[in-house]
């Protein structure tokens, strides 16, 4: 990458981004309900008003597309690794929970409502900045010394937490200690600084600020991984359709002067200059120091801004950062910053809109502008009628009293509070003039732009109420058009979080915490430990998003309980339980999964083993150490389908013959007769042989002291402590163990 491509690509970014910033400034203002101003007859300025609903639709668009929440799930695409699944799928919701995702995805989704895209950054706090607590000790003497340098000049220096605060407490209390600052003509004053500066090391090492997560824009920690929506802010190739497909991607990053002359990452920033400032920064400042807007006055290095270029250039898979006033680049290009294990660049874009041969069509909001500033139009117009339409009344002077004057009458209607009597000589002298009525079809109009904006936006009936002019017939078309809006755009977002989720893992691979000993869920409920390590995440893995159903209208609720309890017979023991669990989802409760946990592979089987026997007429037996309660509630089970068997073919005689249903000896003749054919005694044996293998497991169970119900106390209870969990037998999960098995195929 030739300084040329550099400077070529910066200046195309500042042309992209004044353009991006000009075509959303007025979605932008209508957002915060600035809608412009008009002229009255008068000639005073107004502003205009009307009802939001460009931002009552991003909202309900924001709550449907991110409920909550997802849960991931992670499958391995090596052997080996199926039992470590459930420790990497704990490793990534606990960093989705302290990253606090759910902020950065929401924000993600609201700039690919407003500018057509939003994009998500993904990454470890050491690619960011060399602010860490590895720095060596040369390297944090020579930042105290910038540090002493730039007191002894009158400034003033921040502390930060990461600093080697021992190592600079030496370094400065040397300076402090030093005869020749007495000799400088503002010693006091530096002395002061000193003082201060160390003061506020001591009260760092007295009180460690614990290591947490923080956005990469604010410097991130070191040690952790960071995902962060910069979609404003991310500017590639335009004559692509794919981003990811660029050569090239710049990140603008705006940043105080004083944290990038400070962080030991950028190199030569010594003369750089601010350019720009926060207006209310400056504006305040100002204020402060007495300066008028003509003037002009010395402001503080502290206030200014500056933009870096952070570019990743596809060709070398390299990054570096560049700023516009310098030849040379602050950060070098550096290959080592580029992720090892993600494909391609750290960004993932979303979109909601498509367009042939762009990145992105218009976003949604860019849709909802038009009708926006028409039922601008049309409110305004009826406030002005609103506003024309008071009462006014036909006075005739000739039937007036002679006590009555023009200014009398004026001052007595003007004022409807009075109750004050006008005189008049007879009746008719004054009558009210009748208002003009609202043109019918400007009420239609608002009633379509509403239409427009919730088609375009993919609201759905049930979000937004269904109207009165709406039949049943009408809504549920309505609601299914909108819903398949809704539906691919949740899908979208479920796509975005799946790539997130995946380049998180990537990062984990190559920066991640080598060991961890994890709380997670066990098979049967019970809570356990988990062993991680960071060989774990080195199988390849896919990670799949399950995201919490968005709120549901009553009538979608009811249709799916009829559907279940259609369909629910019909269900194997996993069916029943994948489809409460959907239900359950449906319904808004978070964590289903902690409601229907899944019983131990091989006890179902065993289980399931005893009941095929049973049905075939073996009996089972139990024997002391068992599940005795998992036991009896898979016999019972079966038991229930059994009887449920000899009761369809009890009901389907009876559907045959009515008549016997009067009469109670043909219906004890006729239970004889089913449980005297092969297949009613076939079943009604295996009836028998349950109930005493049932009675078999409560006799086990109440001689070991195991509650038969609520089976959580006792002697389980007791064996829930933590304990070691080994690797998958023939995989201890060392790098060695894992190129073996690629090397032999297995």
């Amino acid at each position: 990458m030739t300084r040329e491509q550099v400077q070529a690509r910066i200046a195309l970014t500042r042309i992209q981004r004044k353009n991006r910033s000009q075509n959303t400034e007025e979605i932008l203002d209508m957002l915060k309900n600035d809608f412009g101003t008009t002229l009255q007859s008068d000639g005073n300025s107004v502003n205009l008003l009307a009802p939001n609903f460009m931002m009552s639709t991003k909202r309900q668009l924001m709550a449907q597309l991110y409920p909550g929440d997802p849960k991931i799930r992670c499958i391995p695409r090596m052997r080996g690794f199926e039992e470590r699944a459930t420790a990497v799928e704990t490793l990534l919701e606990y960093y989705w929970r302290e990253l606090d995702l759910s902020k950065t995805m929401r924000k993600v989704i609201e700039d690919a409502l407003i500018y057509g895209y939003g994009v998500a950054k993904v990454g470890m706090g050491s690619l960011e900045t060399s602010l860490d607590e590895n720095m060596d000790e040369e390297e944090n003497g020579l930042l105290a010394a910038r540090e002493n340098e730039s007191m002894l000049g009158g400034q003033s220096e921040e502390v930060l937490e990461d600093d080697a605060h021992e190592i600079h407490l030496q370094e400065h209390i040397k300076l402090q200690q030093h005869p020749a600052i007495l000799e400088q003509e503002n010693a006091a004053q530096i002395m002061e600084a000193l003082s201060d500066h160390i003061a506020a090391h001591e009260v760092f090492m007295e009180n460690p600020v614990p290591s947490f997560p923080t956005s990469a824009g604010a410097g991130p920690n070191y040690d952790w991984p960071f995902v962060e929506s910069v979609g404003a802010d991310v500017f590639w190739d335009p004559m692509v359709t794919d981003p990811r497909t660029s050569a090239y991607v710049i990140h603008c990053v705006k940043k105080r002067l004083k944290d990038v002359k400070r962080d030991p990452l950028y190199k030569n920033t010594s003369n750089l200059s601010p350019d720009s400032y926060d207006n209310e920064e400056f504006d305040a400042y100002k204020m402060s120091a007495g300066v008028g807007e003509d003037q002009s006055t010395y402001i503080p290095e502290e206030l200014g801004t500056i933009t870096l270029y952070e570019i990743w250039d596809a060709e070398s898979r390299s990054v570096s950062t560049w700023v516009e006033s310098e030849e040379d680049p602050i950060r070098s290009p550096d290959e080592g910053a580029w992720p090892s294990f993600i494909e391609g660049y750290p960004f993932r874009w979303l979109t909601f809109t498509d367009m042939p041969g762009e990145v992105h069509g218009p976003s949604i909001m860019e849709y909802l502008r038009w009708p926006q500033k028409f039922l601008m139009r049309i409110y305004s117009e009826l406030a002005t009628h609103s506003d024309r339409s008071g009462i006014k009344y036909e006075v005739d002077e000739n039937r007036l009293g002679q006590r009555e004057t023009q200014d009398s009458v004026e001052s007595k209607l003007a004022d409807p509070t009075s109750g004050v009597a006008i005189f008049v000589q007879e009746r008719g002298a004054i009558t009210p003039v009748q208002p003009a009525m609202v043109d019918p079809t400007k009420m239609q109009l608002i009633s379509l732009l509403q239409t427009v904006i919730y088609e375009n936006s993919g609201v759905t009936t049930e979000m937004r109420g269904v109207g009165a002019s709406e039949t049943a017939t009408q809504a549920s078309i309505m609601a299914s058009s909108a819903n398949m809006l809704a539906i691919d755009s949740i899908n979208r977002v479920s796509k975005n979080q799946q790539d997130i989720a995946q380049d998180l893992v990537g990062i984990l691979r190559e920066y991640g915490p080598e060991d961890q000993v994890l709380r997670v869920v066990m098979p049967g409920g019970q809570m356990g430990w988990m062993n991680y390590s960071k060989n774990d995440v080195q199988a390849e893995w896919q990670v799949l998003i399950e995201m919490p159903s968005p709120a549901q209208s009553d009538r979608d609720l009811q249709q799916f309980l009829n559907m279940f309890h259609m369909f629910s017979p019909h269900m194997d023991t996993m069916g029943r339980k994948q489809a409460m669990m959907d239900g359950m989802r449906l319904f808004g409760i978070q964590n289903p999964e902690l409601y229907a946990i899944e019983m131990p592979a091989d006890l179902a089987a065993l289980i399931q083993l005893e009941n095929q026997g049973m049905s075939q007429g073996t009996p089972a037996q139990a024997y002391p150490g068992q599940e005795h309660q998992k036991h009896i509630e898979g016999h019972s089970t079966a038991m229930e389908q059994w009887n449920q068997s000899l009761q369809q073919m009890m009901q389907s005689v009876l559907e045959q013959n009515p008549a016997l249903q009067q009469n109670p000896e043909a219906l004890q003749s006729v239970q004889q007769q089913i449980m005297g054919s092969p297949e009613g005694a076939k079943i009604g044996n295996a009836v028998q042989l349950a109930q005493q293998h049932i009675q078999q497991h409560q006799e086990l169970a109440q001689n070991a002291g195991v509650p038969q119900q609520g089976g959580q106390q006792g002697g389980q209870q007791a064996s829930r402590r933590r304990q070691s969990v080994p690797y998958p037998v023939g995989n201890e999960g060392r790098t060695e163990s894992i190129l073996s098995n690629q090397e032999q195929g297995t």
